[in-house]
């Protein structure tokens, strides 16, 4: 008996066709949303770097324009210096006898000198908000007169009554004829706000009062400073250090304000550095994630693959679904991660305003945080998009086969 063998040939022609890429795009997005917890995964593990990438971007932006804004607003054509004592770390550490004020303001050459008695401690309010302050003992009239300074209210005349720097009072929320509170070293003292002094130096995060007055309130330091600051004419600067140092005995450091100018300068561009480089590892990193987050992707995606497959898709429809499903979930991440990273910023200098009371306002420059965006996106989606073509193959492989 002869068997009479049947060969079936299965012929299947592509039905699926997707029109156009909206479509396509539709499509991807419905299964996204179809696997809102798969999704929400792979966002939670792109988000992270971009939050910091932008994050820090906002902060150091600011930074970076506080540093340069003080050092253009820093005396460039007038000789100006702090002296000092030479055993002592910094200005406001320093102590000196009254004397060295006398003496360099008699010096020939010396335009004006400014004594300089720095107290630290804290100022509080009505309402007990608690910040540190420097509290300044000093000739307020001449203080307003060389620094250009603005000031709103009236001068602090009395034992009782200080002018507050434009930043002290802002933190504090200080208006004339407010009360404050000053802590030194224990002992407290409440003041009537005199006035609000807006120099654009470091004396808007101050307390000021009459060095006549701070010696009287606080004995203790009568007949000391903490350091001078003084003009020279143009022209005599080594001769009139030179008299200076004699008279001094050598026992000053003398510190030009003209040096800060590039000092501060330079240090903002260094931290623009050190900012590039951890731009280019966090970008990186997005990458590397990006690869991990392909995987978890084809993990519920590839099965959908294989089948669109199967049914006539064709394999660059097939691809490009895929595809589209992570450029979506990267969309959302960087999107996340920049609001995210705007969030972090604002509290971060609210952190350290309430720590320190010093406030550093965050930068948010749209075409910064824009190109910061697009170049997450670019490597993310080069990390997962490249990492998807290389298992595309495997899944290819893993096809039914027909015979047409």
């Amino acid at each position: 008996m002869w068997r009479t063998r049947t060969q079936v040939k299965i012929t299947c022609n592509p039905t699926i066709r997707i029109q156009s890429i909206w479509q396509l795009f539709s499509l991807a997005l419905k299964l996204v949303l179809r696997r809102i917890d798969a999704s929400a995964i792979l966002v939670l593990m792109l988000a992270p770097t971009v939050v910091l990438l932008v994050g820090t971007s906002v902060v150091a932006g600011g930074f970076a324009t506080q540093a340069q804004t003080v050092a253009s607003l820093l005396p460039s054509g007038e000789q100006r210096f702090t002296a000092y004592s030479n055993s002592s770390s910094s200005p406001s550490a320093s102590v000196i006898d009254f004397t060295v004020y006398t003496r360099l303001r008699d010096v020939n050459g010396v335009q004006w000198a400014l004594p300089f008695l720095a107290l630290n401690g804290t100022a509080s309010n009505r309402a007990n908000d608690l910040t540190q302050v420097s509290i300044i003992g000093t000739n307020i009239t001449e203080l307003i007169s060389v620094k250009s300074a603005e000031l709103t209210g009236g001068l602090a005349n009395s034992s009782s009554e200080v002018d507050v720097g434009a930043i002290s009072a802002k933190v504090l929320a200080l208006g004339i004829g407010d009360n404050v509170t000053l802590n030194v070293a224990g002992e407290e003292r409440t003041f009537r706000v005199a006035g609000i002094v807006n120099s654009s130096s470091q004396y808007d995060v101050a307390v000021l009062l009459p060095l006549e007055y701070a010696w009287q309130i606080w004995p203790r330091y009568t007949g000391t400073l903490s350091y001078v600051e003084f003009s020279l004419s143009p022209g005599g600067t080594q001769e009139s250090l030179g008299s200076i140092r004699t008279l001094t005995s050598g026992g000053l450091y003398t510190v030009s304000e003209q040096g800060l100018a590039p000092t501060i300068s330079s240090f903002a561009n260094q931290v623009s550095g050190l900012i590039g480089v951890w731009t280019a590892v966090l970008l990186v990193l997005s990458a590397v994630i990006a690869v991990s987050a392909s995987f978890r992707i084809l993990s519920v995606a590839g099965e959908e693959f294989r089948v669109s497959r199967v049914i006539g898709a064709k394999t660059s429809t097939a691809k490009s679904l895929v595809f589209y499903e992570l450029l979506i979930v990267s969309a959302v991440s960087v999107t996340a991660g920049i609001g995210g990273g705007v969030v972090a910023a604002d509290i971060f200098s609210a952190f350290l305003r309430a720590l320190s009371g010093v406030g550093l306002t965050p930068l948010v420059d749209p075409m910064r945080v824009g190109l910061l965006a697009l170049a997450s996106l670019c490597f993310i989606i080069g990390g997962g998009g490249g990492t998807l073509f290389l298992i595309f193959g495997r899944a290819s492989k893993n096809l039914i086969s027909y015979s047409s």
